[in-house]
C-alpha cells in the first residue's frame, strides 16, 4: 500500500476535522486549542488563496494525515510567550532569536510582536532572504533588535544583504549553504 499527497477540497473538511480533534485533545503538538468544525474546515479551505494550500495524506482511500501550508497568524494568536516562554524560564541567559517564516509578518509592525521580544528578551529576528527587505531590516534596528537573514543561495541576494546599512548598522548574520560563496563576496565588497 502506499501513501498519496494531495491537496485538500472543501469535502476533505470533516476528515481534517476529525484528526484535528485527536491532536487538540493529547494537548501536545499543537498551539490551536479548538479545533475547527467539519463546516469551519471547509470554509477555511475555500478562503485559501493559490499560493496556500492544505495537503492531505490517503492511505486505504482514507485521510490519515495534513498539512497545512498556509498563513497561520489569521487564525493563531502569538506564539511567542507560549514557546519563548518557556525556554526563558529553563534557562535565563539563553540567546533567543525569532525566525519570521510568514510572507505577512514582514510586512506589518504590529505581526512583529516587538513588545513580546522585548518583554521576552529575545535578541533579534531571522527572516528568510526573499521577505527581508531593507523598510523591515530598517524597523528591526530602530527598535534595537539584531536583523539575520537565511535562505542565501545566489551572489546578488548575498551581495544585496552584505551592502544593506542603516545608520551605520548592517546585517548582523547571514545563513547560507554556500558559506564559501558568502565569505568570498563579503571580502571582495570589504576589499573594495
Amino acid at each position: 500500500m502506499e501513501v498519496k499527497i494531495r491537496k485538500a477540497t472543501p469535502d476533505d473538511a470533516g476528515s481534517i476535522s476529525h484528526i484535528w480533534e485527536v491532536v487538540c485533545a493529547e494537548r501536545i503538538y499543537t498551539a490551536v486549542s479548538t479545533p475547527f468544525t467539519a463546516k469551519q474546515e471547509s470554509e477555511y479551505i475555500s478562503s485559501l488563496s493559490e499560493r496556500e494550500g492544505i495537503f492531505v495524506a490517503e492511505f486505504n482511500n482514507k485521510i490519515v494525515g495534513f498539512l497545512s501550508l498556509d498563513l497561520w497568524s489569521k487564525v493563531i494568536d502569538s506564539l511567542l510567550p507560549d514557546i519563548f516562554g518557556k525556554i526563558r524560564e529553563f534557562d535565563k541567559n539563553v540567546t533567543l532569536i525569532n525566525t519570521i517564516f510568514l510572507k505577512y509578518a514582514t510586512n506589518e509592525k504590529e505581526h512583529l510582536e516587538l513588545e513580546s521580544m522585548r518583554d521576552l528578551n529575545i535578541q533579534g529576528i531571522n527572516v528568510k532572504y526573499n521577505f527581508a527587505t531593507f523598510e523591515l531590516f530598517k524597523l528591526v534596528k530602530e527598535n534595537g533588535f539584531k536583523f539575520y537573514v537565511w535562505g542565501l543561495l545566489f551572489n546578488r541576494s548575498i551581495q544585496k544583504f552584505l551592502k544593506m546599512n542603516y545608520k551605520g548598522q548592517s546585517v548582523d548574520a547571514m545563513m547560507s549553504n554556500f558559506p564559501d560563496r558568502l565569505v568570498r563576496l563579503r571580502n571582495e565588497i570589504q576589499n573594495n
